[in-house]
């Protein structure tokens, strides 16, 4: 939706570079699902699209799915990049330092999960029948800004949303963060979350869903990653996973910072990454 002060830009400064990046992928259906406002926002992107610098995308998948979308031709496609939203240096050492802080305990495991949560969209009510089974197994804090869904325990706790800067503090305090969205557009399909990044950077084991795409996941990882069926899977089956990738998670490998991956993207844009400043 933010093209349309893009396309003024390029009307009072036809030279400027324009980087466009999308943090979302939205398929050919949704757009025209999405009402007229947005398709004309959409018909504007596909007009901009060769006169920019460099396009990104937050991964692989919707990088080249999106280029066949817009049926982009060589010159089109050899200004794509994909970029993954990981957390910038500062927060991964804020959080490497609180990490060395926490004082490790077997009981209970403790999960975490931040971010929007809706019982039509994520996997929340199978993850409260899950809690439910074992009593005083898990403890689960949920930092969101939406309402709260009723149908926990005592083991669940809900909690206002925090400051992203603050997460770094607070994120390595638990065990394992989940992944809880059930994947019903290519979105939430073809997805390696902002919240990934983080829980892999505080130091946390990570279950996904399994309708999500794992082949997104970098294979140094995916060690300290598991996927779940959360229609199906048994109480049982969750508290597996959970012991196996929590023994494996001596030490998570190194999350690589957004500054890292923004060096051949500034090199795209005709800027010179040598120079002070």
């Amino acid at each position: 939706l933010s093209i349309l002060p893009v396309r003024l830009c390029r009307f009072f400064h036809p030279r400027c570079p324009i980087w466009l990046h999308f943090h979302e992928y939205s398929s050919p259906e949704e757009v025209k699902r999405g009402g007229v406002y947005a398709r004309y926002c959409w018909a504007q992107v596909s007009k901009v699209l060769n006169d920019v610098s460099l396009y990104t995308h937050t991964n692989a998948w919707r990088l080249n799915q999106f280029q066949k979308d817009f049926d982009c031709h060589t010159p089109c496609v050899e200004k794509g990049r994909f970029i993954p939203n990981t957390p910038p240096q500062s927060w991964i050492d804020r959080a490497a330092i609180k990490r060395e802080e926490v004082k490790r305990e077997e009981k209970p495991v403790r999960l975490v999960y931040h971010g929007a949560v809706h019982p039509g969209s994520t996997y929340i009510v199978q993850l409260y029948h899950i809690l439910r089974s074992d009593p005083g197994k898990y403890t689960l804090d949920i930092y969101s800004r939406d309402d709260i869904v009723e149908g926990h325990n005592e083991d669940v706790h809900w909690h206002d949303s925090i400051p992203f800067d603050d997460l770094a503090d607070v994120l390595p305090t638990y065990d394992l963060g989940l992944i809880l969205y059930k994947g019903h557009i290519p979105n939430y399909v073809h997805n390696v979350p902002n919240k990934f990044w983080e829980y892999r950077a505080a130091g946390l084991s990570v279950m996904v869903p399994n309708g999500m795409n794992f082949t997104l996941v970098p294979p140094s990882h995916r060690t300290n990653t598991v996927m779940f069926d959360f229609q199906i899977g048994t109480p049982h089956g969750f508290e597996e996973l959970i012991e196996t990738t929590l023994r494996s998670n001596c030490h998570h490998s190194s999350v690589r910072p957004m500054e890292f991956h923004l060096s051949n993207i500034f090199e795209a844009l005709g800027f010179d990454t040598d120079s002070d400043g």
